[in-house]
Parts: structure tokens; sequence; C-alpha cells
């Protein structure tokens, strides 16, 4: 597990009080294909309609629904009406370099993780129907 941390003072006339801030965030480590092979798992990826590829060695690319750029790096998931489950998993926020994520028409429930909000500054079109 990564953790970051970060030193605060405050200070008014001559007090000044310190403190260390520490944060747990496993996605921090985490590459795509874990990330990936995370989201599998946690939304029954056994009983996707499509799962060619997953959990496989080939290259992401080759994996359903996923894109990637020159560097292998995660760009797109387009995973629309593919039977995906349960929750989204707080890891799917290391995905820093994701421009689309489409789960349109899933049985996701529950709330979108905090940890994704990260990307919706980087997600260009993220097609979600309504989370219960």
């Amino acid at each position: 597990m990564s953790n970051s941390t970060t030193n605060i003072t405050a200070a008014l006339a001559t007090a000044s009080e310190s403190a260390t801030i520490s944060v747990n965030d496993p996605s921090l480590i985490l590459s795509d294909r874990e990330i990936l092979e995370v989201l599998y798992k946690a939304t029954t990826g056994d009983q996707w309609a499509q799962r060619d590829g997953w959990l496989t060695d080939a290259s992401l690319d080759q994996w359903y629904g996923v894109e990637t750029d020159e560097d292998g790096q995660v760009t797109a998931l387009k995973l629309r009406e593919n039977g995906l489950v349960v929750m989204l998993p707080v890891e799917l926020g290391g995905l820093a370099h994701l421009k689309m994520l489409n789960l349109y028409q899933n049985r996701l429930t529950g709330m979108l993780p905090p940890q994704i909000g990260r990307l919706i500054r980087h997600v260009g079109s993220m097609l979600w129907r309504k989370l219960n």
C-alpha cells in the first residue's frame, strides 16, 4: 500500500503548529492492468456478456472494451450493456489517462466512489445510467 504524506504548518503571530497528514490510496501503486483486474472481479466479470481477453496476458487493448494509447495506458473503457453488477471499485480512480468511460445500461448500484471523482476532469464522455 502506498502512503502520500504532507506537512502542514499553521502560524499566527508567534504561535505555530505543524501536522503531518498521511493518506493511504491503493490506486496510487496499481498498474492499469491491476486496476482492470480489480474492476473485473468487483463487478462479477465472469458473468459479463463480453469478456474476451480479460485476465489474460494479452495487451490491454486486446481486452474487450479497453482502448489504450501508444504507451499501453488505458484511455477508454467501453463496457456498455455488458452485465456489470454491484459497485465500481475505488481503484478505478487510478486510471490516470482515462478519457472515455461508457458504462451505460449495466446494473451497477450504490454511489460513485469519491476516488473516481478525480477522473471527472479527465473524462471527456462519461455515460452513466442512474445509480440506485
